[in-house]
């Protein structure tokens, strides 16, 4: 795999910094210069990293100490040419907390992580037919601590020009294209909001 600025990434506190390689995801602490150039020559079996299939995309979540990994499983699914496999990794405990597999190739995907820490989107296709898909938005509660990780999502079968996220007031936006015009001459867009609601450590999705 080729590297790109999705696969090498720093939390938001500049204190340890991921890359991820073909198979493994690394893991360096960045308290100082001569720490990291130690961890640098440290072998395979010595360092800090874990073993994933195809990684493709990473987050880090505003805990600082916890990353999102979207890998590309091959053999994950017998009756498909690609399985999307969906994680959250503590670095300090070195334990993973399972989100779902995706029969479609993650390279479609996207991860957005909130700004409060209470949760984490990621979008990804669905397929419906041939050359039909839908669009799933799966929105992660990080308020509990369950494995596998509680769910709420909303599934758009029309086609999706965009998504806005609105942090502050936990919302985001959808537009997508009316069905209802699309075989015509002037195709018209539809946009509908939701609200990400939290009580607790209870979260749900609202369409408002």
């Amino acid at each position: 795999m080729g590297q790109t600025l999705e696969s090498f990434q720093f939390n938001n506190k500049s204190t340890l910094f991921a890359v991820a390689s073909v198979n493994e995801i690394f893991f360096y602490n960045l308290d100082s210069i001569e720490h990291f150039k130690q961890q640098l020559k440290l072998s395979d079996e010595e360092s800090s990293n874990i073993k994933a299939n195809h990684v493709q995309k990473i987050a880090w979540l505003q805990d600082n100490k916890s990353i999102i990994c979207l890998c590309y499983e091959i053999d994950y699914n017998p009756n498909s040419m690609a399985a999307t496999r969906v994680f959250i990794y503590n670095v300090e405990t070195k334990v993973e907390r399972k989100w779902r597999t995706w029969t479609e190739h993650v390279k479609k995907g996207d991860i957005v992580v909130s700004e409060r820490g209470d949760w984490v989107a990621v979008i990804m296709r669905k397929f419906l037919k041939r050359n039909h898909y839908s669009t799933v938005i799966q929105i992660g509660n990080l308020l509990r601590t369950d494995d596998p990780i509680e769910i709420s999502s909303v599934e758009i079968k029309e086609v999706i020009g965009n998504v806005n996220w609105d942090f502050k007031s936990n919302k985001f936006a959808i537009i997508h294209e009316d069905e209802s015009t699309r075989r015509g001459i002037n195709v018209k867009h539809v946009v509908e909001f939701y609200q990400i609601v939290t009580k607790g450590k209870k979260l749900d999705l609202v369409k408002i």
